[in-house]
Parts: structure tokens; sequence; C-alpha cells
């Protein structure tokens, strides 16, 4: 197990934006995250945090240095690769929950797996309904998201992440839209995911007392990390716990 590669690594990324005058805003990132942690990557606003998921989420390419994913470099993959790499092996949780209003919950939780494999399962109903299970919802299934809460809203989005079983989940600022018990709530509900399933978490947040309640805190510093330092997770951290 110890032999095992990190299920995420980067080296060396930069990333530079503009044209004949570049601004570059990630400078020579060296980060690892190995299956099953729960890490908060923390910085002020303009430190980078942004690019540098987007770029882990493979949604952006950097301008230098490597990623590997499952100990796969991913740098020279093409576009349909990178899309059929991220179907498979990420999952997204933003602060908005970006649900699609004219779907219903269920088929809110159905896209990830309609767009990786490119038509309709008929597993796929089973499939969503038991991740809204998993989130306390599964009574909401046919429910449209207007008529549910915003803690509502963004568990649904939890389940629509987490649907396909990635093995690493990116979530952005995932509570910062919610009031604190709502918060404390869907936090638990990731720290059990990750418990249970032993899905990787890597989540942006401000809120440095949320970030003492993961594993690991990386932050960020003008686009570079500053404190990669880990910390044993308390007692009081585990699933189900209070704050």
């Amino acid at each position: 197990m110890s032999d095992a590669p990190p299920l995420l690594r980067l080296e060396g990324v930069t990333k530079d934006f503009g044209g004949a005058v570049k601004t570059r805003v990630l400078h020579g990132i060296d980060l690892e995250l190995k299956a099953g942690e729960f890490v908060a990557l923390v910085g002020r606003s303009g430190s980078g945090k942004s690019t540098l998921l987007n770029i882990i989420g493979l949604l952006d390419r950097p301008t230098g240095g490597d990623l590997w994913i499952r100990g796969e470099r991913v740098n020279g993959l093409g576009d349909r690769e990178l899309t059929w790499l991220r179907g498979r092996t990420l999952g997204f949780v933003f602060q908005f929950h970006h649900l699609i209003m004219a779907l219903s919950a269920l088929e809110n939780v159905m896209m990830p797996l309609v767009t990786r494999d490119g038509w309709v399962r008929a597993s796929m109903r089973a499939e969503a309904h038991a991740a809204l299970v998993e989130v306390g919802l599964g009574d909401k299934a046919d429910e449209s998201p207007r008529r549910i809460s915003g803690g509502q809203q963004q568990r649904v989005a939890i389940a629509r992440a987490l649907v396909g079983r990635p093995p690493l989940l990116l979530a952005d600022e995932p509570i910062g839209n919610l009031d604190s018990t709502t918060a404390d709530e869907v936090f638990t509900l990731m720290r059990r995911a990750n418990a249970e399933r032993g899905i990787a978490f890597l989540m942006v947040t401000h809120d440095r007392e949320l970030a003492a309640r993961c594993d690991r805190i990386v932050e960020l510093v003008d686009g570079r990390v500053a404190s990669p330092a880990s910390r044993p997770a308390s007692a009081t951290d585990a699933p189900g716990s209070q704050p």
C-alpha cells in the first residue's frame, strides 16, 4: 500500500495568462494528494486557488510543469482523453450548486453518468437514487430543485459528484453560501463520504476553522505553496461529530 503512487501529483506547475504581456498566476506548484486524504486548500483572494483547482480538475492546462493522476502523466493527453479521464476520476462540488432547475433532483444526479457514458442506462436511475439516499434525500428524488432548501440543493450537488464513485472530489467553497448549521451538516456529510468510501477531497475554503478540521492544510500565497505541512485529524473531526 505504501508503494502505491499518490492519487494526485503536481511538479513545478506554472500558469500564465495574457497575450504579449503575460502574468504568471501559479509559480512552480509541487503538491501530492494520497488516496483517502481530506485536504483544505486555503489562501487569500487572488492567490491562485481557483486556477489551481481548474488545472487539477482538467478544465484548464498548465503553462509548465507536470500533472499526474493515478500515476498517469496527463499533460500530453488530448481533449477527448481528458474528458474521458475527468468523467471517471473526478467529482466536482461548487459554492453554488449549479443544478438544472428543469430537471428533478434524481435527473440532476444522473447527469454525470449520462455525460460519461453518452447514453442512458436503465441502472442509472437506481445509482442516482442510491446517491440521494446516501445524502439523506431519497424522498426528494422527484422534486424540482426549486422546491427544496439551499442546503438540500447542495446535498443534491454532492450526490451528483459522488454518483460515479470518483476517487477524487474537488470542492470549491462548497459551504460558503450556507448558514453555519447547514454548513456543518454538509461538511460532516463530505467527511462521512471520505471515511466510508475512501474518496479523497481537495476543498478550497476561506474558513480557517473549517480547514483545521481537515487532515491537512495547503496554503497558497501569491501563487506559491506556503504551508503544505500535514496534521493528524483529531477525534472531533470524525464524521457525525460536532465542532
